[in-house]
């Protein structure tokens, strides 16, 4: 598969200009998140979720 624009960090700024690149026609745009891994000792119910957003979970209190 060809890329053209690889943006690297899938954070707000980086989603929002994937998204955008990509409504061009015969553009192709690969958007890349690494993200950090969780702790092994995470409960279950909380890793299944993203893990920037857990903590605004009220089930998780």
């Amino acid at each position: 598969m060809k890329t053209d624009i690889l943006i690297l960090g899938g954070g707000s700024a980086g989603c929002v200009m994937a998204a955008r690149l990509s409504e061009q026609p015969g553009l192709t745009v690969t958007l890349v998140e690494a993200g950090r891994d969780l702790l092994p000792d995470v409960p279950p119910e909380i890793a299944s979720r993203y893990p920037g957003r857990a903590y605004l979970d009220g089930r998780n209190i």
